[in-house]
């Protein structure tokens, strides 16, 4: 459902049915010009009593071998989609466990030691954040 939004966004703009829109992704149409306004950064997270919880540089090669909870349907797209395309460039091999509605929803997972899980650092808010939980930034 996200990528037909944005598909019909693009097309508003491009028959000028709108004059600009604001997206999470660039444009896909070489009708249409974009602009990034912001890089988002990426969060794993793990319970606070799990293995690598307190490593100081955690890297995605520490989580590769346990279960990812990721939010979104078999037909995920955007930011899930590419950073699960480029964890196969890196030879990862990583295995989802569980796709979630809402970023609430993976962090219960998480919490319930089904797997770990990541997210944008605005979806994941201060306040959202507990003491159960551990972050930790990694590029995508």
């Amino acid at each position: 459902m996200p990528n037909q939004k944005f598909r019909a966004t693009q097309r508003l703009v491009a028959n000028s049915s709108m004059d600009i829109a604001v997206t999470a992704q660039l444009a896909t149409s070489r009708d249409l010009i974009s602009e990034r306004l912001r890089t988002e950064r990426v969060v794993a997270f793990v319970p606070v009593d799990h293995p690598v919880a307190h490593k100081k540089n955690l890297k995605l090669r520490d989580l590769a071998t346990e279960t990812l909870i990721i939010r979104g349907g078999t037909g995920i797209a955007g930011t899930t989609e590419k950073a699960l395309r480029q964890f196969e460039k890196q030879g990862l091999d990583i295995k989802i466990g569980l796709r979630c509605e809402d970023p609430m929803a993976v962090k219960a997972a998480v919490r319930q030691r089904m797997g770990w899980g990541w997210g944008l650092r605005t979806q994941l808010r201060p306040k959202l954040m507990t003491a159960s939980l551990k972050f930790s930034q990694f590029a995508i």
